[in-house]
């Protein structure tokens, strides 16, 4: 009879087989620790260039001087004057829904005016200051003047359709008459209903009522120009409007004045451009019409916002010599009566009025860096986890 034999391993055979055990595990180990690294490092880095990506998108939308505004933006920002560049820096910022890992981000804007650099020539060139126009952002109307390829100004147009009018009732009145007669009104006015901001513009023109048929001595029409309500931020928010740009075509030939009304009754803080345009003397001629000295606009303003300004090539101050042609304009500041004297001066302070006419050297293109690093990489001695490059036009 066989007696099973119940003797278990050796200490030496128990030995081998965790030495054979090891050798075999500890590359399989290392191989699940390298891989969870190289997880970490791809997220990481994945994450710093969506965020540099980002900030890249905030730069080349948003003007320097409010990208410098602390209350808009929480950028450290350090200019070096001599050569003109601006260092942007914000750390600890959080671009995980963990909430736990967070960069460092370092942009530079360098506008390389010296001389021979390639930006030498546009940064160093005097020019009108106005702010960038975005159309994510901002709303324009141009009213069209006469030029080689326009034979018929916006206003030409509107006297011609009284010219029938005129005819139709008897009266017989040429453009000329309408020219000299009709009062015109044009309103650009923002509304705001909860998150929806709307600007529309809008014409308005008036002949004497013995001129046509009765009841038909007004022509006008009102349009949009700008809607936020399908215009959205990476955040899904509506955009709100920054600059609101007026194009008009002065009359020179009418008696009676210019009239630009503004109604900000939204109260919003925005940049409003009033600018008069060079008209044509004719279709083929490009000599500009030389501005009248006698030259007036009114400007009948409803603003409630204490922080919007206004922009003009219109003459603010006739006290400063060789600004602008024309006399100053004729400024109404909610209310129906003109503002003169300390009363003008006051509201275009309040109204932080500026002449576009004044030229000034401005640097208007930057080539821009953007680096993200791990949070506390000041000395940035590791080098960036993501790095872009780019160019910024202001």
């Amino acid at each position: 009879m066989k007696h099973k034999d119940n003797r278990g391993f050796s200490l030496v055979e128990m030995l081998v087989a965790i030495i054979i055990l090891a050798i075999v595990i500890i590359p399989f180990l290392h191989s699940f620790v390298s891989s969870y690294t190289v997880n970490v490092k791809s997220r990481q880095t994945l994450r710093a260039t969506t965020l540099a990506q980002n900030e890249m998108e905030i730069f080349e939308r948003e003007k320097i001087e409010d990208l410098k505004d602390s209350s808009q933006f929480s950028y450290d920002v350090t200019e070096n004057i001599a050569d003109g560049s601006i260092e942007f820096v914000r750390e600890g910022v959080i671009n995980d829904d963990s909430g736990r890992e967070m960069f460092d981000v370092y942009v530079k804007l360098d506008p390389l005016r010296d001389e021979g650099e390639r930006y030498n020539a546009v940064n160093t060139e005097k020019v009108t200051s106005v702010n960038s126009f975005s159309t994510q952002d901002s709303a324009r109307y141009v009213m069209p003047v006469r030029t080689e390829n326009n034979r018929m100004s916006f206003d030409e147009q509107k006297y011609d359709e009284f010219v029938v009018l005129s005819e139709n009732a008897g009266k017989n009145k040429d453009r000329a008459y309408f020219e000299e007669n009709v009062k015109r009104t044009i309103t650009l006015s923002v509304e705001k209903t909860g998150e929806d901001t709307v600007a529309k513009v809008k014409y308005r023109y008036v002949a004497p009522k013995d001129s046509v048929v009765e009841k038909k001595n007004v022509i006008e029409n009102e349009e949009v120009v700008f809607t936020n309500s399908q215009s959205k931020d990476k955040d899904g928010k509506p955009v709100e409007l920054k600059s609101l740009y007026l194009f008009y075509s002065p009359r020179y030939k009418t008696a009676k004045n210019d009239t630009i009304a503004i109604n900000n009754a939204a109260g919003l803080p925005i940049d409003i451009y009033i600018i008069r345009q060079d008209v044509l003397r004719d279709g083929s001629d490009t000599v500009v019409e030389p501005v009248p000295s006698t030259y007036q606009a009114v400007l009948d303003i409803k603003d409630t916002s204490e922080t919007s300004r206004y922009h003009t090539n219109l003459k603010i101050d006739n006290t400063v010599a060789d600004v602008t042609d024309g006399a100053e304009f004729i400024l109404k500041y909610n209310s129906d009566t003109q503002a003169t004297g300390d009363a003008r001066k006051t509201a275009i302070e309040k109204l932080h009025f500026s002449n576009l006419v004044i030229e000034e050297e401005k640097d208007r293109i930057y080539d821009m860096r953007v680096e993200v690093y791990s949070a506390g990489g000041k000395d940035r001695s590791e080098g960036p986890l993501a790095s872009l490059t780019g160019t910024k036009l202001e």
